[in-house]
Parts: C-alpha cells; sequence; structure tokens
C-alpha cells in the first residue's frame, strides 16, 4: 500500500460512507447546510437493500395521521401507548409496563422517546424543502385506512397511518446525470417494468431515488466502488477516511467530520458467526454489507450494541445454497391449512406471527448448545397451492402448474415424510447434517390432527394463532367454507401434501456501534468520538430486538440519517494539517 503522503487525497467538509438511506438522507441534509458532501460507497450503484423493498417507512404522529386524526380517531397517535408499544418490542425481557421507563435504560430509552416525539418533524423538513414527498402506503384490503402496522401488542394494536411511502418517481428526477448514472436497478424488476407500474404508491427505487436527487441537488458527489476500510484522525477525532479502490487506496478528509451508514454485518461469515444470535441461511441485505464499520469502530474505542440482532426474516433453504443474497424474504407464511414444525413434527411458533419474532424460534438452544430449529418444515396441503390468490406476501407458495424444484411434494404425510429426508440427506453438507427425527412421521400426524381440531374450534390453544387483528389482516380469505378463524382450516386427510425446509434469515443486522440521540458515535464511558456519526444498519439500532411496524427498518434510517447530517455540520471546520500527521485508528 502507498504511503499516506502518496495516496491521492481529496479535502471536504462532510464525508458520508455508504449510499443507502440513511447515508443519502445525511448527505441531503449536510449539503443543505451549505457543506461539501461527498458520498463514498462499496458497490458499483447506490441504493443498497432498499432498492429491493417495498419502500415503507414507519413514522409515528406523522403530518397525514394528525390531519386524518380530526375526523377519524384511529388515526389518532397515543404518545404513552406507542412509547409502551415500541419499549415491548425492542426490549421484551426487560420490559416491565408501569416501572420507570418500562424498565428499560435510560440510553435505550432516550433513543426511543427521541424517535417517538422527533421522526415526524425529520421527515416533515424533508418534505418542507422539497426534498421527498410522501404518502400513506395503501391497504392490503383495498379500503382507504392504509397499511398497518404488522406488529401488534396490548399497548398498541389499533392504530393507523404510521405506515408511510415515497410518491412515484415518473422520469429523471436528478438534475446531476451523474448521480442517477449510479443508481442500482429496480431489484428484479427491469426499468421498462418500473417504468410501466400500476401502482400509485412509490417504492424502495423510488425512495433512493428521491434522496440520490436531493442530494445531487445540494452539490453532493459520488464515488462508488470505494470501500472504505479505516478513518484517519487527529489527536481523537475523526477527521477523514481511507478507500480502497480499483487503482488503489485514496484518502478524503473531512472538515467538520465522517457519517458511515454503510450497512451491517450479514455478508460477513466471522462476524456473523462471532456476533450474531445463530446461524442464517441467506439474506435479503446488499452484497456490500460486509460489516466494515465493525472493525473500525472497535479500533476506535467505541462501544458497540445489539449485535447479537437484525431485521429477521425466514427463506427457503435450497435456493440460499444457490445464493447467500435473495431478492425476496417471506414475510407471512401464506395459507390456512399450513403449519411449520420443527425436525421432530411439532409446532414450535404461531405460523401468522410477524416474522421478525417467528423467525427467533430458529435460534432457540438445547442443553448441548445446539439449535434444534436450525431449519423448520412448512407443510401444507393442495388446497393452498390450488388457490389462486395473488396476493403480496404469497411467496413461496407456489401456484399450481408451477412448483420450484424447493417445494417437495408427497401423496401421503408418510411419503413426504421420505422425501424431506431424502432431500435433507443431500443437503447434510451445508446444514451440519440436519435430519427429521426417527419419529417425525408419527408425530406430525398428531400435530395434524391436533391442528384440525383447532382451525374447527377457531381458537389455537397452543400459539393462539389469528388471535389477533395484524394477523388477521395480512391473511387471506378464500374458501367458501371458512372456519370460525380463517387463517386456520383443517389440513385435508389425503394428498398431495407438500413442504419447504425454512431457514433463519434477515432483511440486514441492526448491530454497531452505539450512538446517542444526536447520532454521534460513543464510547463506554459515555462519551462521544469526536466528529464521528452513524445511522442505519451499521449502528446499534434504536429499535432493538424488535419491529415496531411495517417500516421501522427504513424509518431509523431516515431518521438517524438526518440526525447525523444535521449534527456534523455543527462541528467547527477543521483545518487539515499538511503535515500528514494523520495516523490509523
Amino acid at each position: 500500500m502507498p504511503s499516506r503522503e502518496q495516496m491521492p487525497t481529496t479535502v471536504l467538509d462532510v464525508v458520508v460512507v455508504g449510499g443507502g438511506v440513511a447515508a443519502l438522507t445525511a448527505a441531503t441534509v449536510a449539503g443543505r447546510a451549505g457543506a461539501s458532501v461527498v458520498v463514498v460507497e462499496a458497490a458499483a450503484t447506490l441504493g443498497g437493500t432498499a432498492v429491493k423493498s417495498a419502500g415503507a417507512f414507519w413514522v409515528p404522529s406523522n403530518r397525514l395521521m394528525r390531519e386524518r386524526a380530526v375526523a377519524d380517531p384511529r388515526f389518532a397517535d397515543d404518545r404513552d401507548k406507542a412509547l409502551a408499544h415500541m419499549a415491548r418490542c425492542s426490549y421484551p425481557e426487560r420490559y416491565d409496563r408501569g416501572a420507570e421507563r418500562h424498565g428499560l435504560e435510560e440510553h435505550e430509552w432516550n433513543l426511543i422517546v427521541s424517535y417517538y416525539d422527533h421522526a415526524h418533524e425529520a421527515l416533515e423538513d424533508l418534505e418542507a424543502s422539497g426534498d421527498i414527498s410522501y404518502m400513506a402506503l395503501g391497504s392490503f384490503r383495498g379500503d382507504d385506512l392504509g397499511l398497518i402496522g404488522a406488529y401488534e401488542t396490548e399497548e398498541d394494536s389499533d392504530t393507523y397511518g404510521r405506515v408511510l411511502t415515497v410518491t412515484p418517481v415518473d422520469g429523471d428526477l436528478a438534475t446531476n446525470a451523474d448521480a442517477l448514472a449510479h443508481l442500482a436497478p429496480p431489484s428484479m424488476k427491469s426499468h421498462d417494468a418500473h417504468a410501466a407500474r400500476v401502482s400509485p404508491f412509490g417504492d424502495g427505487v423510488d425512495l433512493v431515488r428521491h434522496l440520490t436527487t436531493a442530494a445531487a441537488k445540494y452539490g453532493a458527489t459520488f464515488l462508488v466502488e470505494h470501500r472504505v476500510v479505516d478513518v484517519l484522525t487527529d489527536d481523537d477525532a475523526v477527521v477523514g477516511v481511507v478507500a480502497e479502490t480499483s487503482t488503489g487506496p485514496v484518502r478524503l478528509h473531512a472538515r467538520r467530520g465522517v457519517v458511515f451508514g454503510s450497512g451491517g454485518i450479514e455478508h460477513n461469515p466471522e462476524l456473523r458467526s462471532r456476533f450474531l444470535r445463530g446461524p442464517i441461511v441467506g439474506t435479503c441485505g446488499a452484497s456490500a454489507n460486509r460489516g466494515d464499520f465493525v472493525g473500525i469502530a472497535e479500533r476506535l474505542g467505541a462501544k458497540l450494541a445489539n449485535m447479537g440482532e437484525a431485521w429477521w426474516e425466514q427463506l427457503p433453504l435450497e435456493p440460499c445454497l444457490e445464493s447467500f443474497e435473495q431478492e425476496l424474504l417471506i414475510f407471512q407464511n401464506y395459507g390456512d391449512s399450513m403449519i411449520v414444525v420443527n425436525g421432530s413434527g411439532v409446532r414450535v411458533a404461531n405460523e401468522k406471527e410477524p416474522a421478525n419474532e417467528r423467525c427467533k424460534t430458529h435460534f432457540v438452544r438445547d442443553a448441548a448448545g445446539g439449535y434444534p430449529n436450525r431449519l423448520l418444515i412448512q407443510i401444507f396441503d393442495d388446497a393452498v397451492v390450488q388457490d389462486d390468490t395473488d396476493w403480496p406476501g404469497r411467496w413461496p407458495i407456489p401456484f399450481a402448474g408451477d412448483i420450484p424444484p424447493y417445494v417437495l411434494r408427497g401423496d401421503t404425510l408418510d411419503e413426504l415424510t421420505d422425501v424431506i429426508s431424502a432431500r435433507l440427506a443431500e443437503l447434510a453438507g451445508d446444514t451440519e447434517g440436519f435430519a427429521l427425527e426417527p419419529d417425525f412421521a408419527t408425530t406430525l400426524k398428531a400435530t395434524v390432527e391436533r391442528f384440525n381440531q383447532f382451525a374447527r374450534s377457531g381458537e389455537d390453544e397452543d400459539f393462539q394463532r389469528g388471535a389477533t387483528w395484524a394477523q388477521r389482516y395480512f391473511s387471506v380469505e378464500f374458501r367458501d367454507d371458512p372456519m370460525p378463524n380463517f387463517t386456520m382450516y383443517p389440513i385435508a386427510d389425503h394428498g398431495p401434501y407438500y413442504a419447504i425446509v425454512l431457514g433463519a434469515a434477515c432483511l440486514g443486522t441492526k448491530g454497531g456501534p452505539k450512538i446517542d440521540t444526536r447520532s454521534r458515535v460513543m464510547r463506554p464511558d459515555g462519551t462521544p468520538i469526536p466528529r464521528l456519526y452513524g445511522a442505519g444498519n451499521c449502528i446499534g439500532s434504536p429499535v432493538g430486538e424488535g419491529y415496531w411496524g411495517g417500516g421501522a427498518t427504513l424509518g431509523a434510517a431516515i431518521f438517524n440519517g438526518y440526525l447525523a447530517g444535521k449534527n456534523v455540520v455543527d462541528e467547527s471546520v477543521r483545518e487539515i494539517p499538511t503535515t500528514n500527521e494523520h495516523t490509523r485508528s
């Protein structure tokens, strides 16, 4: 590597690391304040994981809610209930309703309160400046109430309007053609399909285009295929970064400070093994997300937080063996005559529970420290396959006549068991030898019989499936003769039957250095590392282990990116020494 004196050097006010929503928001806000900004992205394109998403962001007490609440109390956001809901989702093991801060540590509580009180202000500021325009995300059920939050708790179960998305982008928004040239393509959709949209709602591609356009409007420059591997320090302040490029390393000096929005650790096997609560089979996270900020933060002496957590989802195992990065995630377990069992043939969770909570079942440990639920088996009958409902979140359940290889079939439950066992044997080298228990078929039949009794009575005595409105809202009622609880229907007493092997996965991880309510990166003693900020999935998420509602991922990214961009420009201008005395952290 060339010496620091030999490296090409650029000097700006603010260096923003990453090209996703958190980073682009920070770049927009810093640029709007008059700072010179460079966005440094490891991948060849901007957008990160967001371009694969629906683009939803969860913002309580937002302007649209407040306007509708005048006539409809369902849109009135109760602050006390919302904060209790957020605390319970984020820290369920310590949550104690009615206790001081509901049992949370002061730092955790402050981050949650800050989000509730100020996230809508940040969004409305971006709106007022013309940097973003937004709307309520539409209902799955065709009404005008908008999408519900999906994560229902006793404290907060019936509030509408928190799930937002940007307005669609028609044509090129950006005045800076170079900015648009770096945008990632619209996921698995073609550009033509995206342009010929039929949905009136914006998606993740639109969100990234809004923010890239805004950052470019304020003069931000964009450097792709620049992977930041270190920071520059002067005394204890962070004053720039070192990035690897195809032509060698470069230095980017920051007169005011550095903001990291560089994504999680999901594509770094060593960090996943070291930190996550259990093994995952795949992710929707962009492949550039390798956790670079973790090593940098540790060398700087930062306090790490929330490292075991991710935005948990599930994925079918076999596609992940072909590619660890996937385009889709299992938002819900589709179907009524459907159950999910472990290798013993026993149900272990509510199949209609939100994905973030449902996925945690995979991480249960046995007495020997193993993961008995490392893989789970989704079982369903032919009625689910024959159902022709084209429903958001149906995947990976196939339609009749289009059965992919990862969907296993048997004419009887015994035959299905044999097919599953044979496939698992083929995959043993990729699953640490995971196999069905010898009495799986017998236990599965008993499990099916018990589930069928619950379906007929309408009450799931084991896991309360379908007991909440959120679970029913995201389920499809397609039968002419539905059961009392339409999320359950007796599994047929004759085949064919189908199975999909499921593994734990994530949208992205959400652990990293601890931040404060200004998005400053913190040391263990509670003091900030000067001029270093973080946002998005590369920091210890204020959401903790929870998922406050659909869009909490991007909501937190926008808010903390906004705070980082706003506060970094308040740093005094620090002239860069010409003697190249900077040392690596």
